[in-house]
């Protein structure tokens, strides 16, 4: 699927600049920019899991709220997945 593609400059650090023109020399991108939105999307997958694993935190972060701040028992789901995100 192909979306519209908008412009954001960007500051890179030299390594990975340095990255990016290897992977133009070698063949793996036609220019900076193909290079870079293969490196963004290669890394899309790792980042969008992390996403969702704070925004799951976040959720249960509100219902401790909401609960008045009560301390959830060990056993419960809420706090078992709370435990293992934090992990």
């Amino acid at each position: 699927m192909h979306t519209k593609s908008v412009i954001a400059s960007i500051r890179v650090k030299r390594v990975i600049l340095r990255l990016v023109d290897e992977m133009i020399g070698y063949g793996l991108a036609s220019s900076r920019n193909e290079a870079i939105n293969i490196l963004i999307q290669m890394g899309m997958s790792l980042v969008g899991k992390e996403v969702e694993k704070r925004k799951r935190i976040h959720k249960y972060i509100e219902l401790f709220e909401k609960q008045g701040g009560i301390i959830l028992d060990k056993k419960t789901d809420v706090s078992r997945e709370i435990r293992e995100l934090r992990d």
